[in-house]
């Protein structure tokens, strides 16, 4: 039986239109698939294995349809021509499936190993990602600490700098060849330099050169002996002179230990050299007070008594001369006796001064007056007759200003040292008086002993030989002398100028030197207007008409020459041995003066007398008389209301003024 074909061709074309059509929808779901993977290998492979499996599908299908054409058209020789064509197409598809279909296992485990290590790579990434966010998190943490930490550090340079800058004393460093690399304000300001102008250079280069050879030697012994160096040295500083300075020197050394450089510290210790010396001054000018006070009080104990003793020697002779003619025989031992009382009276005088406070009553004076005073007075003139040779020039400055003084001593001051002067330059010579006004500022003050401010300065210079510098510390101690014995002066003239020199709140300076010396003396200046001279009355116009003078005092010595002279001038004289006593007698009646001495042992004194006076009779005329220059007690009692003060001895002169002055001014209360 034979089956017919038909059947089987129209099976064979439909299956090959239907594989045909699958193929076609395959290949597009591949490609879809493809293009959403493009970055999956494994995608791609599974792709061209499809495309093959298509191409296949699709070769087969088409040889079948193509065949099946051929055929039912009687064409079945081309079919054998064309056969074997789609048949090689067939078999190389399929040799290329199956060599796909052979790798697909092998491609599928590495897809997966390629999946897991991709999975493992995207873990391993993540942690990565994690560790290098903390790592970021750790350097963002120590970025942040270590700006803090430079931040503490700018902080704390800054404040070392502004700290090192700041410090009062100066201080630099250098390197160790002696370039200054850095130094502080007060470096800056002690070399009056800025900070660019010593920053680079050497030490050396900012001092004088002998301080520049010292500085460079002790580098060389520091660099060689490191450790503390301390020395001494003097700086020429700019706008104050030279100053002394103590530098403290070490080196510093690097983080290895190798030396780096010199630092140092200047101290200026010229304040405390000053004040050292200023203070080693003022101990010798209290020692020298002291001494002076010891022998002040010395000699003013027995002043009193020396001047009561020497009132008989003074005065009687002058009674005795007033009575006598001037042929006499007895008239030139009467006057050399009275000249010899005046002559110790003067040492009495100058013993007095010595005891200090033996200034009397102070006034204003011009200092070129007092030089003029002088200049006219009859010690300057017997001075100028015995010495012709010997030039004097008078320097006296306009406005050398005005004194508040005792006119008495300072002309005393002005005899004692011209007499000096005169004997210094001997036969020959030149000798200069001078005055001028002076500012004194705080250092001279201190060397002078002085307050600071404007004084007026009196120069007594010569041209003799010096003053030797051994004598110079003793020359104002009393009795210090390098004269003969015997010969000239008592060794009390400069001890009576220092004296006043202390009392006027002054002071004195002496220059000497092969040259010739000069004694320079120093007294505030006052503002005050010079006092007017008052107009004295003559010796002549103070006679008496007859008043009643009391003479109180306890030695009777002095009532009887008081008494005396009072009758002499034409008084009425009483005299009372006691303050007590004359209290007594003025209360039975009233006198027209008391002549009051003040220190009167046993019982009251003057002052205590006078007081008790004055309450019998408010304005009791009264004159003081006393054998100390002027004291605490004696000023006291002038404030109650005694009117003059003479010292024992005096003249009947001094005496007759004295009581005439005192009579003719108005009665008080």
């Amino acid at each position: 039986m034979i089956l017919p074909w038909w059947p089987i061709r129209i099976t064979d074309v439909t299956g090959s239109i239907l594989t045909l059509a699958l193929s076609l929808l395959c290949f597009r779901i591949a490609l879809n698939w493809r293009r959403n993977n493009q970055e999956n290998l494994f995608c791609q492979y599974v792709f061209m294995l499809t495309f093959f499996l298509v191409l296949f599908a699709v070769s087969r299908s088409i040889g079948h349809l193509v065949k099946q054409l051929l055929l039912a058209n009687g064409l079945q020789a081309t079919w054998l021509h064309i056969a074997p064509y789609t048949g090689a197409v067939n078999t190389a598809s399929f040799i290329i499936i199956f060599t796909l279909g052979i790798y697909f296992n092998r491609m599928q485990r590495v897809h997966e190993q390629v999946d897991q290590y991709r999975n493992n790579l995207e873990s391993l990434v993540r942690k990565r990602t994690r560790e290098l966010h903390e790592v970021n998190d750790s350097l963002v943490e120590e970025i942040r600490k270590r700006h803090a930490v430079e931040r503490n550090l700018a902080g704390s340079l800054q404040f070392q700098q502004e700290l090192t800058s700041t410090i009062p004393v100066p201080f630099y460093y250098k390197d160790c060849k002696g370039t200054i690399i850095g130094c502080n304000r007060s470096f800056e300001y002690f070399f009056d330099r800025r900070h660019d102008e010593i920053v680079g250079r050497s030490f050396p280069e900012l001092v004088p050169a002998e301080l520049a050879a010292l500085e460079r030697e002790k580098d060389r012994q520091l660099l060689a002996e490191p450790g503390l160096q301390v020395y001494e040295a003097q700086i020429s500083r700019p706008g104050s002179g030279p100053r002394q300075v103590v530098f403290h020197r070490a080196p510093f050394f690097d983080i290895d230990g190798r030396m780096d450089g010199i630092i140092g510290v200047l101290l200026d210790i010229t304040d405390v050299k000053e004040a050292e010396q200023a203070r080693a001054a003022a101990e010798r000018q209290l020692q020298k007070a002291k001494r002076m006070e010891a022998i002040g009080l010395m000699a003013g104990g027995v002043a009193h008594d020396l001047n009561n003793i020497l009132s008989g020697i003074v005065s009687y002779p002058e009674l005795l001369l007033m009575g006598m003619n001037e042929d006499n025989e007895l008239r030139r031992p009467l006057e050399e006796i009275r000249r010899s009382g005046q002559r110790a009276a003067a040492v009495v005088a100058d013993l007095l001064t010595v005891a200090r406070g033996a200034a009397s009553t102070r006034s204003v004076h011009s200092l070129n007056s007092l030089v003029t005073e002088y200049l006219e007075s009859p010690e300057f003139g017997n001075l100028r007759r015995q010495r012709p040779e010997i030039r004097f020039d008078i320097l006296l400055a306009p406005d050398s200003g005005n004194i508040r003084c005792s006119p008495i001593h300072i002309n005393k001051c002005l005899m004692n040292l011209v007499t000096n002067a005169v004997e210094a330059v001997g036969r020959r010579g030149r000798i200069v008086i001078a005055t001028r006004r002076q500012e004194i500022d705080r250092e001279e003050a201190a060397e002078l002993g002085i307050g600071k401010g404007t004084c007026g300065v009196l120069e007594i210079s010569d041209s003799g030989p010096g003053i030797a510098e051994s004598d110079r510390e003793h020359i104002f101690e009393p009795f210090y002398s390098t004269k003969v014995m015997g010969k000239s002066g008592t060794g009390l003239g400069l001890t009576v100028v220092w004296n006043t020199l202390q009392d006027h709140d002054g002071a004195i300076r002496v220059d000497s030197d092969q040259s010739g010396t000069t004694f320079s003396l120093y007294f505030p200046l006052s503002s005050d207007q010079e006092a007017a001279e008052s107009d004295r009355a003559t010796f002549g116009e103070m006679q008496g008409r007859g008043e009643l003078i009391l003479v109180v005092d306890d030695d009777p010595l002095q009532r009887d020459i008081a008494s005396q002279m009072l009758i002499l001038l034409g008084y009425r004289v009483e005299t009372a041995a006691s303050g007590e006593e004359a209290v007594a007698r003025l209360q039975k009646r009233a006198v027209d003066l008391v002549l009051l001495d003040m220190i009167m042992e046993p019982g009251i004194n003057g002052r205590e007398t006078f007081r008790r006076i004055l309450a019998l009779h408010p304005g009791q005329k009264a004159v003081i008389v006393s054998g100390y220059s002027q004291t605490e007690d004696i000023k006291k009692t002038l404030e109650l209301g005694a009117g003059g003060y003479i010292k024992k001895p005096y003249t009947m002169e001094e005496l007759a003024v004295a009581v005439a002055e005192e009579l003719k001014k108005p009665r008080a209360g």
